[in-house]
């Protein structure tokens, strides 16, 4: 369950916002939290239609998925990375990322800290099918003399561009069928 949204891009917007959801632009500003709650809410019911589980983990969903990272590849990491320092750089390091925990063996931290060490948001909600078609991945999906198009319905039902990107009111038919 290694995650990052754009390897799945049908599905990239709402896991965009399952992971930043709540999180601040680099500007500050936060984003249309209704576009975010409905993008997340879509993610969820795609996560659970994949039937994802792990062993010695169960099934994944995106209630736990956050706990799974967490314990299967980010604490893991941080423990090695921690564990091949000196002492005195392993006392540096910790006092310059205080969201880490450190027992003296393994490091621990939540997802909530993690992501605001990794900072703001670099993206707005909609953040590869944009309402307007701004988002390189509606170019993507360009054709002909058109130079956008969106690629899910959502972003389509919501068109902001003035130009619809489309043929109607239903993706044209030669965008692939598991973005609808």
């Amino acid at each position: 369950m290694p995650w990052c949204p754009i390897t799945d891009l049908e599905n990239a917007d709402g896991a965009y916002e399952w992971c930043w959801g709540t999180n601040v632009l680099s500007t500050g500003e936060e984003v249309d939290q209704d576009v975010s709650a409905d993008l997340k809410a879509l993610f969820e019911t795609y996560q659970a239609s994949l039937g994802l589980t792990a062993d010695d983990y169960g099934t994944i969903t995106t209630d736990n998925c956050d706990d799974y990272l967490l314990a299967t590849y980010l604490q893991p990491a941080a423990t090695t990375y921690l564990t091949d320092l000196s002492d005195s750089e392993r006392t540096s390091y910790l006092s310059s990322n205080t969201f880490i925990a450190w027992d003296g063996s393994s490091a621990t931290f939540t997802w909530s800290d993690y992501l605001d060490h990794v900072g703001a948001r670099g993206k707005d909600a909609r953040a590869f099918d944009a309402f307007d078609l701004s988002a390189g991945e509606n170019n993507l999906f360009g054709i002909d003399t058109t130079e956008a198009r969106h690629f899910t319905d959502y972003s389509l039902a919501n068109d902001t561009s003035g130009t619809s990107g489309t043929s109607g009111t239903v993706l044209d038919s030669d965008i692939p069928a598991s973005s609808r």
